[in-house]
């Protein structure tokens, strides 16, 4: 296992840091290769993206680096998902949601930045376990929604995007026990997606988690993810809802498994 590579509290530019970067180590295939699965995901379903690399990155990283890395390079590059979302999604059920999320993300930020970074790494493998049982049993929310649920599901998904950078599971869990479509409930994830990441980078700003280590990563992933996205993309309409499910699911638990074991 290699040792914790960067420093999270300097603050060196990130062209300058792009030299001490590991890319000949033969662990950082797992890496190109995370970040290429999670891409085609993300692409493919509008979410999934942060339980495939984020435990990935913890292993070799840690999550005071991994996460921002994966906020960051997930909000710039979806950016052009994001116009057919806003106008395919239904902004009554996104728009409650995405302000109760907001006040919270400030509250997961600290617990990121506070808690210790391998039992955090563990807490995000878990609750990632947690959240592929629970898709692969077929259990939906199918009771009626209302400003209190909305209130709740929100704050979840604010307080996790916050602390582990995955704020999908309560979001989608929610919105696929309602009468909406595929299409609709990815769109309504991207959109919910795009305007929490704001947020969330907003937060993590002001608490100086984007140090120079973290934009040096982004640089070097952001070309393997923004094919990814693109091919996932491409893919939508070629691929069953059932055969995604079984795959998606079968290596979110695999990654999250030896992110624990880890």
């Amino acid at each position: 296992m290699p040792a914790r590579w960067f420093n999270p509290t300097r603050l060196d530019q990130p062209m300058s840091e792009l030299a001490s970067l590991p890319l000949t180590q033969p662990w950082f295939l797992l890496v190109i290769a995370g970040t290429l699965a999670a891409g085609i995901v993300r692409g493919l379903s509008g979410f999934g993206s942060a339980l495939i690399v984020i435990p990935i990155l913890n292993i070799f990283f840690g999550p005071a680096i991994g996460v921002p890395v994966l906020t960051l390079l997930d909000s710039v590059l979806t950016a052009p998902l994001l116009p057919s979302a806003f106008r395919r999604c239904r902004w009554r059920e996104v728009l409650p949601l995405v302000i109760a999320a907001a006040v919270f993300v400030p509250l997961g930020t600290q617990i990121l930045i506070l808690v210790d970074g391998n039992l955090l790494r563990r807490a995000i493998a878990l609750v990632i376990i947690a959240f592929v049982v629970v898709m692969a049993s077929g259990w939906r929310y199918h009771g009626k929604s209302g400003p209190l649920l909305n209130l709740g599901v929100g704050a979840c998904a604010g307080a996790m995007s916050g602390a582990i950078g995955i704020s999908g599971p309560p979001v989608i869990l929610f919105w696929l026990g309602g009468p909406s479509d595929m299409s609709t409930v990815r769109a309504n994830v991207i959109a919910f997606f795009g305007l929490l990441e704001l947020v969330t980078i907003a937060s993590y700003w002001l608490s100086r988690l984007f140090t120079g280590e973290v934009l040096a990563l982004v640089l070097v992933l952001a070309p393997v993810y923004g094919i990814a996205l693109w091919l996932g993309a491409r893919a939508f309409r070629l691929v069953s809802e059932r055969l995604f499910r079984i795959v998606s699911l079968g290596l979110i638990a695999l990654i999250a498994l030896l992110s624990l074991l880890a």
